[in-house]
């Protein structure tokens, strides 16, 4: 039985100084791979912050509110931890229930990080966007948990992500506004 695997072969050329049928083997080159500095911004270019006035206010204003919805679900696991614990999750103890409201806040702080040169190179309406639908899609998701599993992975990991991508941006739009 014949071999099925077929090896690859480089490109065959035609030379413009060659004026017979024969094919020249050429190589190809590889291609560099495109660095960060060398891929094109989408949005970053197109937007600019507000300097003073009402609108840098309006900004102040919708950082806080990000802020306090963020950080307000987080300061209220207690709340869902005691009724997970009497409802769906009444076979774990306070300590396991905890792990999922860790995992949310370590995921809010930790992703800033990466979250940092995403901002600087797209701007915060896109962030905003990702994370707000997110953030949404965490809590709709979240009435439809049934087991732990489910829990750690909506309100922990897709909470705590979308969390990190408005904290981030939040903050970050501050420090571009010159509020006078």
């Amino acid at each position: 039985m014949p071999n099925s695997i077929e090896l690859i072969q480089p490109y065959p050329t035609l030379h413009p100084h060659h004026h017979h049928h024969h094919h020249d083997i050429e190589t190809p080159k590889p291609q560099p791979y495109p660095t960060l500095d060398q891929t094109p911004s989408i949005s970053r270019a197109s937007y600019s912050f507000p300097e003073g006035g009402t609108a840098a206010w309006l900004v102040i204003l919708g950082s806080f509110s990000i802020i306090a919805g963020t950080f307000g679900l987080i300061s209220s696991v207690g709340l869902f931890q005691s009724y997970w614990q009497s409802h769906q999750l009444s076979s774990y103890t306070s300590r396991d229930l905890g792990w999922i409201g860790a995992v949310n806040v370590f995921l809010n702080l930790l992703l800033g990080v990466q979250i940092g040169p995403l901002f600087d190179r797209y701007g915060p309406r896109w962030l905003i966007a990702v994370g707000s639908v997110a953030f949404v899609g965490s809590l709709v998701l979240l009435a439809e948990c049934k087991v732990y599993w489910h829990f750690m992975l909506v309100y922990g990991v897709l909470g705590g992500s979308a969390s990190a991508f408005l904290t981030t941006t939040a903050l970050s739009v501050v420090a571009h506004c010159k509020c006078s």
